[in-house]
């Protein structure tokens, strides 16, 4: 599909907001470096993950695609994101009834973020997500939380062979993140292919340049290490508070037993 597509660059299109953490933290996690916001407007999500959350809801996906696109792609609408971790931030959402990233959403996000910067990054229901409709976050940010951690090859076998990528883990650190590297195209089929083979209920994975990182999940909400759902973002190097007084006490030690928990520690 991306061969066909000239996918625009998604931050060129997004109105100015004057987006501004009220608060800001950096700390090392795994001995890499990330940084703490206080971003007390995600408070207002609807649907946000919490121990008081519904069962069901409407799903609003429809409505948001309807009322806030700002572009229109193959089966693929942008929006802005009203409730961002980042100064230029969108949504890719797919417009197919999927709950879960089909292929041609994953190539779409990736073949953005991979031709014109920034990171692609995607929570299941359950992983931090809030909208019950497949969507990426596509953030302009680059951060270092992830290339400061050692990686290594890693065999999928008889997982993803058929597709022309390299696959690698993450060495650095004790929980499970598998990479693929390639085209935007041959990683999302094998992204694709991770998340139906997955054994977890929920995953993570964030994409920028020619590598795509899945995190397969067992907890969502790690408290006490973190009080909020831990999503891409926090994989990304960025950990969003909703309020001062957790963001204040956070430590290193916190934040890495956080992950440990959130994240699945065998791959196969």
């Amino acid at each position: 599909m991306s061969a066909q597509i000239e996918f625009p660059n998604p931050f060129e299109l997004l109105p100015e907001t004057g987006w501004r953490p009220a608060e800001r933290r950096e700390l090392r996690v795994f001995g890499a470096p990330v940084e703490l916001l206080l971003l007390p407007e995600r408070r207002s999500r609807q649907g946000a993950p919490s121990d008081f959350r519904p069962a069901f809801r409407a799903n609003p996906a429809e409505r948001i695609m309807r009322e806030e696109a700002i572009w229109h792609g193959d089966r693929v609408v942008l929006t802005p994101n009203k409730f961002a971790f980042a100064e230029r931030h969108a949504l890719l959402w797919t417009t197919t009834p999927h709950r879960e990233a089909p292929e041609h959403l994953l190539e779409s996000g990736f073949a953005m973020v991979e031709r014109h910067g920034g990171t692609a990054l995607g929570n299941s229901i359950g992983a931090a997500a809030s909208i019950q409709r497949a969507h990426l976050h596509l953030a302009a940010d680059e951060l270092p939380f992830l290339d400061a951690v050692e990686e290594q090859d890693f065999a999928l076998d008889g997982l993803v062979d058929e597709f022309d990528v390299e696959t690698k883990k993450l060495a650095g650190v004790p929980f499970v993140g598998v990479g693929v590297r390639g085209s935007a195209r041959e990683r999302a089929r094998a992204t694709a292919r991770l998340i139906e083979l997955r054994m977890t209920a929920t995953f993570t994975l964030l994409a920028r340049g020619d590598t795509t990182w899945v995190f397969p999940r067992r907890a969502e909400t790690p408290a006490p290490h973190f009080p909020y759902a831990v999503g891409a973002a926090e994989y990304w190097g960025r950990w969003c508070y909703g309020d001062a007084e957790p963001l204040a006490a956070a430590t290193s030690e916190a934040l890495e037993r956080a992950l440990v928990e959130s994240t699945v520690v065998t791959a196969v």
